[in-house]
């Protein structure tokens, strides 16, 4: 009997036998390669900059204590009325700011001044002034320049008695506010000086200090 009389004569039995084939070739149909895909975003670093500067001073301009000035002090010649206005000036100092940060800055500067006039008791007051003594900031007075490494030349700021020196403007013309950027410096120069002409007997004895402090604030 054939293959294809047996089939007709036992439809059911044939089923059961295509039934496992079938079950094979599906597996073998799925068993194949897989494809895959992946990608991943580059780390991302974030890193703080720094905010931080630096005041420098030289000269009349760092913690220096000057004594036994007398008129013409810091003059041309040091016997006039006119400031000196030279490095080899016996006033001269100088403060340097460095923005040594990452960071721009928005910095400010205050001045501040004090005077005291002559206490002594041996000799008296009244002997070395002839009367009542006054504060030599009444007296001594300062130019201030300025002078920025990114441009501009030099530029005064301040020319006058160091009693009116912390009303003065010491940012720009108008203001106490300047901005550095990182890296870049500015440079104060002050010469102080002491008109012959005009500085009396009232002042002898007498003292003046000066302070320049500076703040920064990131922009």
């Amino acid at each position: 009997m054939s293959r294809l009389a047996v089939m007709r004569r036992h439809p059911w039995r044939t089923l059961g036998v295509l039934a496992p084939a079938l079950a094979a070739s599906a597996v073998a149909i799925g068993s194949g390669a897989t494809f895959t895909s992946s990608s991943a975003n580059p780390n991302n670093v974030f890193t703080a900059g720094t905010l931080h500067h630096t005041n420098t001073g030289t000269g009349d301009l760092a913690s220096t204590t000057i004594t036994n000035i007398k008129p013409g002090f810091g003059t041309i010649g040091g016997n006039a009325d006119a400031v000196d206005q030279s490095v080899s000036s016996a006033g001269y100092g100088k403060v340097v700011i460095s923005n040594d940060g990452t960071l721009a800055g928005n910095f400010s500067v205050t001045p501040s001044e004090s005077g005291a006039a002559y206490s002594g008791t041996s000799p008296s007051a009244a002997a070395v002034c002839g009367g009542p003594c006054s504060p030599l900031d009444g007296a001594l007075k300062v130019r201030v320049v300025k002078t920025d490494s990114s441009g501009g030349g030099a530029v005064q700021l301040y020319d006058g008695l160091v009693s009116g020196f912390a009303s003065a403007n010491l940012g720009s013309a108008s203001g106490s506010a300047f901005g550095l950027d990182a890296g870049d410096v500015r440079t104060y120069e002050a010469y102080f000086y002491l008109p012959k002409s005009t500085t009396g007997n009232v002042f002898q004895g007498g003292s003046a200090t000066v302070n320049l402090a500076f703040s920064e604030l990131q922009q």
